[in-house]
């Protein structure tokens, strides 16, 4: 009889376990083939449950398990990850777990082997760009993960890298980046190829001046030229799509976002890498959070630029992390009447709730290219707001612009 009750309450905690497990997971609802799309990442994940073969497949894959909420996996492969090539990549996965979850996961002996490996590196003429860029997000993220005079340290250094980069790699009339930089010497201009967008999507969000939007806007704008002095299709095609997408989430351009949304959650890749990478582009696009750590986002705020998939009226994400904070987002498109001109207007409704830490705040901006809601939102409060889905008309009651735009008028 004992053991007859042990073996209950053993399968009782055991079932308990597993649903608070569940539960501090992403879960859909409202979109069928987002679903889809995260199941088939986590059956990919599940079944290449191997040492990553590169930098490369340890941060998408770590951006993946966070993405799904699956932080002991994602803190099993920092600890398991032993190799010093492409310590900026390293780097970044690291720092994008700690912002993301507050802890960090190596020693002190491990960040001092990353630190001479990166500066090694550093040392080494740049191949390209997005290898020279990599490396100063990775300067930018160790500086993240250390703080006083070390901090300040290394974003002084990975400023001056950057500025250098800058002035080697820079091409002012096509508005983007060299994919190969000059090096001291005089070249034509270059092409644009998929390489341009892979730092990006790997969180390097720091440039001077405008050149981040500029970068993105021009560099999305090659890729759909048919002409190969604008733009070289033969570097990363499978990437592309995803590549693009989270480059035209972090825009905020609605009109790329669809067809890349559709193309990409269309697809089921077999490569672990590639399944994560997709998974993060498609969740940002939707979301609009970013993943990422290092200079150009504040690790105070929380910023969401949300975007409602034409084929939903409604959709819940719960179980999202970012900036130390596990929260809900509830989407949904409405139609509201507006009073001063009498007209409905098509809005998504944005609803953030915040499930973990209880008793905690967290900054919010929750914006679109037409408006920007800044606020602060905790588990007994959560936020809700209209985001408009088309750039609103003046609202000068004086002006009959239902009028003025019916006989192709304009109002000064």
């Amino acid at each position: 009889m004992h053991a007859l009750l042990r073996d209950l309450f053993r399968t009782a905690f055991t079932l308990a376990a597993a649903a608070t497990v569940l539960t501090c997971q992403l879960q859909i609802r409202g979109s069928k083939a987002l679903r889809e799309l995260v199941g088939h990442t986590r059956a990919v994940l599940a079944d290449n449950n191997q040492a990553p073969r590169s930098a490369h497949d340890l941060t998408r894959l770590v951006f993946a398990r966070l993405r799904l909420g699956e932080l002991d996996a994602a803190r099993s492969l920092l600890r398991a990850y032993e190799r010093d090539e492409d310590p900026g990549l390293v780097l970044a996965a690291h720092a994008t777990f700690l912002r993301t979850t507050g802890e960090l996961v190596f020693a002190a002996d491990r960040q001092r082997r990353l630190e001479r490996a990166l500066t090694r590196a550093e040392q080494a003429r740049a191949k390209s760009y997005c290898s020279a860029a990599l490396l100063v997000h990775g300067r930018y993220c160790l500086g993240q993960i250390c703080d006083g005079d070390t901090r300040v340290r290394h974003e002084q250094l990975a400023t001056t890298r950057l500025l250098a980069l800058e002035g080697e790699t820079w091409q002012p009339g096509r508005g983007h980046y060299r994919p190969t930089p000059c090096n001291g010497e005089l070249c034509v201009p270059q092409a644009a190829d998929a390489s341009l967008l892979v730092p990006h999507s790997f969180g390097m969000l720091i440039a001077s001046g405008n050149r981040l939007t500029r970068h993105l806007k021009n560099t999305l704008k090659a890729s759909h030229s048919q002409s190969r002095h604008r733009w070289r299709p033969d570097v990363s095609p499978e990437q592309l799509p995803a590549l693009q997408l989270i480059a035209a989430a972090q825009l905020g351009d609605r009109a790329q976002i669809a067809p890349l949304y559709n193309e990409v959650i269309r697809q089921r890749p077999d490569d672990a890498s590639l399944a994560a990478l997709n998974l993060d582009a498609v969740l940002q696009a939707v979301s609009g959070v970013r993943l990422a750590a290092g200079a150009g986002l504040s690790e105070r705020w929380l910023r969401m630029k949300p975007w409602l998939p034409t084929d939903c009226t409604k959709l819940e994400l719960q179980g999202l992390w970012a900036q130390q904070h596990r929260f809900g987002v509830t989407l949904q498109h409405e139609l509201q009447r507006e009073l001063p001109r009498e007209r409905t207007e098509a809005v998504t409704i944005v609803e953030v709730m915040l499930e973990h830490p209880e008793g905690a705040q967290l900054s919010l901006v929750v914006a679109n290219c037409w408006q920007q809601f800044v606020t602060t939102v905790s588990g007994d409060q959560p936020f809700r707001c209209a985001l408009p889905n088309q750039k609103p008309l003046p609202t000068n009651p004086k002006t009959n612009h239902d009028a003025l735009h019916r006989f192709g008028f304009r109002a000064r």
